[in-house]
């Protein structure tokens, strides 16, 4: 919506926009993307209402649709009668030529995610108005993106972070539990507790999910806040009844 698109005599084309420079309180224009050159100069520009298409046509009528945000070219276009002029229809799946002897001609563009490409997975992208390039998830799909931000960096790192976290408490609970289960509670209750945790181990957590949403969720809800200090206070008291004991 504020990227300007130039073109310069050797054919060359490159987005522009302004940005507040890190540091900076002023707005600065700068040039971000480098789209793929024409063999001539460029003579038209054609961009898209809905996504980040831009249509170019060169002096010799070729023509070229590139998405600007991933630098990625999606289509070269050479015909026997050069164009003279060329655009995007409102859904940016249909490209209208003219030629020199006035003929119109329609083809049909099907480019279903053009924002699609291993840079915006793995890599990152410099979007509008955006200070610098970044690694990006927005999942929000509550208003028409302009552009579609799907850097899958945050979602793998945030997931081994979370991993890691989960382990650093579940594994000392686990392996300790099982010490004490086995060597040191009585066998009597040992009875209970170990065929219950082989249950436990056995089900999918989905499923243990479930069960607690269902079942456990409308138990607790009465009582919430006496559920939650009890988890951090239970604890507590026994070490502290063991240590007076």
């Amino acid at each position: 919506e504020s990227t300007l698109i130039v073109a310069d005599d050797a054919g060359g084309l490159s987005a522009w926009f302004a940005y507040q420079h890190p540091g900076g309180k002023r707005l600065r224009l700068d040039r971000v993307h480098e789209l793929r050159s024409h063999d001539s100069v460029v003579e038209q520009l054609a961009p898209s209402m809905r996504t980040k298409m831009l249509v170019s046509r060169d002096a010799d009528g070729t023509v070229h649709v590139d998405h600007v945000t991933t630098q990625r070219p999606l289509l070269t276009l050479e015909t026997d009668r050069p164009l003279v002029a060329v655009g995007l229809n409102d859904r940016a799946d249909g490209l209208v030529g003219l030629d020199a002897g006035g003929q119109m001609l329609i083809w049909d563009l099907h480019v279903e995610h053009p924002e699609v490409a291993w840079s915006t997975y793995f890599g990152k992208v410099w979007y509008e108005s955006y200070r610098e390039p970044a690694y990006v998830w927005q999942s929000a799909g509550a208003t028409d993106e302009f552009e579609p931000k799907l850097s899958l960096m945050p979602l793998i790192f945030g997931t081994l972070k979370g991993t890691f976290y989960g382990m650093l408490f579940a594994v000392p609970l686990g392996v300790l539990g099982a010490m004490y289960t086995s060597s040191l509670m009585h066998p009597r209750m040992r009875r209970y507790i170990k065929p219950a945790f082989e249950i436990m181990g056995s089900l999918p957590t989905v499923v243990i999910g479930f069960l607690a949403a269902l079942w456990l969720a409308p138990l607790v809800r009465a009582s919430l806040t006496a559920f939650l200090l009890m988890l951090g206070f239970l604890p507590l008291t026994v070490i502290a009844g063991m240590a007076l004991y």
